[in-house]
């Protein structure tokens, strides 16, 4: 209890001007002092990996659903701009549609204002997809590609206003099969070429990628208009800048909470990255943790029969 009170103590601790010192995985530290001039935050997580719960293990801990819905409602009450964004790979791979609903119904609760899916949300099946979208609230932003669902429940491109911010998702090429289409997807790159095009001069860009990191340098040489972006699928935890782009790597199995603060003016928006641990969390979200309950009665229930 005290380590998670020192630590909440340093996250919250008031503003002052200057820069803090990176740490060498490209992040501030969890002390830094926010930066001045901020107008804006973008809270990002991905590759959770059907990790519900917190179960004590690991190094550094998972950090359960709970605890992150948690540090998202925080950071979301603070006196920011707020854009909370999933990428993909929520989902657990294996076919256990048990997990699968209940981490889907975490996912509703922290209600993401953007959600890109990635290939283990393809995995589980069109049709099983496709009935937990019709019971979310969900449009999932897929620039480059078509969920075949009945209502069209998608987006291609968000935009915000105040600041300007531009925000657009890649599917890897590398990462679509053959017969995606039969799982409820369907290839289309010339939409990302549209609105690609449509990219606004005075935007700051963001670029939500599903892939790995060396398929993203590759990708990045041709589309490097992007001043952030945000990769899911590669589990590497590390913030790393390539030209004009700040590329963030969030980790996996929801162990960190990705904040990223935007400073200065707006046609010059400075990026200021930091990772939240969400095992190191005061409180865990109740509704969550009661789903997590009820996850593991029916659980019990399934097994027993």
């Amino acid at each position: 209890m005290k380590v998670s009170v020192i630590i909440f103590t340093l996250f919250f601790c008031g503003v002052s001007a200057g820069w803090a010192q990176q740490t060498d995985d490209g992040f501030y530290e969890s002390k830094t002092p926010v930066p001045p001039q901020a107008k804006y935050q973008i809270l990002y997580f991905a590759n959770i990996n059907g990790n519900l719960e917190n179960c004590g293990c690991g190094e550094p801990p998972l950090g359960g659903m709970d605890n992150l819905a948690y540090w998202v409602d925080t950071f979301r009450h603070k006196n920011f701009k707020t854009l909370v964004i999933a990428g993909g790979d929520i989902l657990n791979t294996y076919p256990d549609t048990l997990l699968n609903t209940a981490v889907f119904g975490a996912l509703k609760l922290i209600h993401p204002d953007v959600y890109a899916p990635g290939e283990q949300e393809i995995l589980t099946g069109a049709s099983f997809f496709q009935m937990l979208l019709k019971k979310s609230p969900f449009y999932p932003l897929t620039t480059n590609y078509i969920l075949n669902t009945p209502r069209k429940r998608f987006k291609t491109h968000v935009t915000i206003n105040s600041p300007p911010i531009y925000i657009l998702s890649r599917f890897s090429d590398i990462l679509f099969k053959k017969d995606d289409r039969n799982r409820g997807y369907d290839r289309r790159n010339a939409l990302f070429e549209k609105y690609y095009q449509k990219l606004p001069e005075k935007a700051y860009a963001v670029l939500l990628y599903h892939g790995a990191l060396q398929e993203f340098f590759k990708f990045i040489k041709k589309y490097p208009r992007f001043n952030l972006a945000l990769l899911a699928h590669d589990q590497r935890l590390q913030v790393i800048k390539d030209g004009k782009t700040r590329i963030v790597l969030p980790g996996a199995d929801g162990e960190y909470l990705i904040r990223i603060v935007l400073s200065g003016p707006s046609r010059h928006l400075k990026s200021w990255i930091q990772k939240i641990p969400v095992s190191v969390s005061p409180k865990a979200n109740p509704v969550i943790g009661k789903l997590i309950r009820s996850y593991h009665k029916k659980a019990q229930n399934t097994n027993f029969h």
